[in-house]
């Protein structure tokens, strides 16, 4: 089993590829989260963690869901609304 600091390595360089996709610098990006560039490189290496906000807006300028962002699923899609809404109507009605 991968060991949870090589996953998370993982993780951000993942969101490293995307940026460099998007022919972002790192400090393209910071200025878009508000914080330094230097914060921003600590986070890609994986030093500092990303705020649930900051998260939020990757996943829309990337166009890919938090959770390939974060490593829990290669499927780089965000999911669709009105999908999530209904799992959430469906779970209600079964409760």
């Amino acid at each position: 089993m991968e060991k949870p600091e090589t996953q998370y390595l993982n993780n951000f360089e993942r969101i490293a590829e995307l940026r460099k996709d998007k022919n972002l610098r790192q400090v393209d990006i910071a200025t878009m989260l508000g914080m330094s560039q230097r914060n921003y490189s600590h986070i890609e290496q994986g030093e500092y963690d990303f705020t649930s906000r900051q998260l939020i807006v990757l996943a829309k300028l990337f166009d890919v869901s938090i959770d390939y962002l974060i490593g829990l699923t290669d499927e780089k899609k965000p999911y669709s609304k009105s999908k999530s809404f209904k799992l959430i109507i469906d779970k209600q009605t079964l409760d």
